[in-house]
């Protein structure tokens, strides 16, 4: 979900936000997310480049800090919503997104019993609505 800090101008808006309005506000991406952050991913030409840090911890301290928006997962963010140290964008469309994530296994599972159980956890927790 794209969260800011509660301070930002953003919020001032005092409406639902289009894409537009993001353009105009500096985007926290994590590097290796690549094109899954959201609305930059559909609508290129329109934003500028992210400011990419290395960890989830580094932008949700520039969050805190009151430095532009991120697309972050909710279950890693919640204390901090709990907090009121970052809110959730009211967006028009788009507010939150999903991604696919694959599981490539490069040798037989069957031969090894935790990797094995390691891939059925994953695939089970794959399936449960979020």
């Amino acid at each position: 979900m794209a969260v800011a800090h509660p301070d930002s101008p953003l919020f001032a808006l005092k409406r639902p936000l289009g894409f537009d309005d993001l353009a105009s506000q500096l985007q926290i991406a994590i590097a290796g997310t690549g094109d899954a952050a959201g609305g930059e991913a559909r609508h290129p030409a329109r934003f500028p480049r992210p400011w990419t840090v290395s960890t989830l911890d580094w932008a949700v301290g520039a969050l805190r800090h009151g430095l532009g928006y991120a697309w972050l997962p909710r279950h890693r963010v919640q204390r901090w919503l709990d907090g009121n140290q970052v809110r959730v964008l009211p967006l028009r469309q788009g507010a939150t997104f999903r991604t696919r994530l694959y599981l490539v296994q490069g040798r037989a599972v069957s031969n090894d019993p935790e990797l094995a159980a390691f891939a059925d956890t994953l695939h089970a927790c794959s399936k449960r609505p979020v």
